[in-house]
């Protein structure tokens, strides 16, 4: 589908700006801090190595759902395109002084910060996570009307990735919520104004009833659409 097609490039991109602007330094022309062999990278770019690690990286965290497109000699060809346009453009928005611009400079502390919390939580998240048993998640599948249409075992997967993610969120809260108890929190109300109108919240794919969706615990079904009418429930026309 082209809509699908268009949402894996949009991944691929993110991804490939991401792992090609890790690559260079503050000066798009210095050394890098590993040497690396030939035989160790899958594109130069300018003399900047972009290493075989850093591609099998890019694939190995994109999600599972284009994993399997990023494995394929056209995904890999694609994805090191990509990266290499990433760094061109890096490279040529160094020389032009961006990296020392005010508001770059504070977009790259508040990166740096997301990757530290990330990393730091990833670590503590991932040792109290326990896999989802068979009995868990044929408990979810049964209290989910709309999942009856599929085979428990063609959604398994699916029901186990959101049952893991469930349990991040509670670890997640559970680690801020005892941080919480022992730091000290102001939060200046006057200065977070002006405020914008409230806006309704967008539903989010998987969280409704409806055809193909996955309704949460305890959600009734959507209505079902009416039935047509027979013809001898139609009004008779006027002569």
């Amino acid at each position: 589908m082209k809509f699908k097609s268009i949402s894996v490039l949009a991944m691929i991109l993110a991804f490939a700006l991401l792992a090609g602007c890790a690559n260079t330094g503050n000066n798009a022309t210095s050394a890098p801090a590993k040497k690396y062999t030939d035989s160790e990278v899958v594109a130069w770019v300018n003399d900047q190595p972009i290493p075989k690690e850093q591609l099998e990286k890019v694939v190995a965290e994109a999600p599972e759902y284009i994993q399997a497109q990023l494995k394929t000699e056209a995904g890999k060809r694609n994805m090191v395109d990509t990266m290499v346009q990433a760094e061109l453009v890096y490279q040529k928005a160094v020389q032009e002084g961006y990296l020392n611009k005010p508001e770059v400079q504070a977009k790259l502390d508040m990166v740096k910060k997301q990757v530290v919390v990330g990393e730091y939580l990833q670590g503590l998240i991932k040792a109290a996570i326990k896999q989802p048993t068979d009995e868990e998640l044929r408990k979810f599948y049964d209290s989910n009307p709309q999942m009856a249409k599929m085979d428990f075992e063609q959604v398994k997967g699916m029901i186990a990735q959101r049952l893991t993610q469930q349990q991040q969120m509670e670890e997640y809260n559970k680690i801020v919520n005892q941080l919480k108890t022992t730091a000290k929190i102001k939060i200046n109300e006057q200065n977070l104004g002006p405020f914008a109108p409230e806006a309704p919240q967008p539903q989010m794919p998987g969280m409704m009833g409806g055809e193909g969706m996955m309704a949460p615990e305890g959600a009734p079904a959507a209505p079902a659409a009416p039935a047509p009418a027979k013809p001898e429930d139609k009004a008779p026309a006027k002569k």
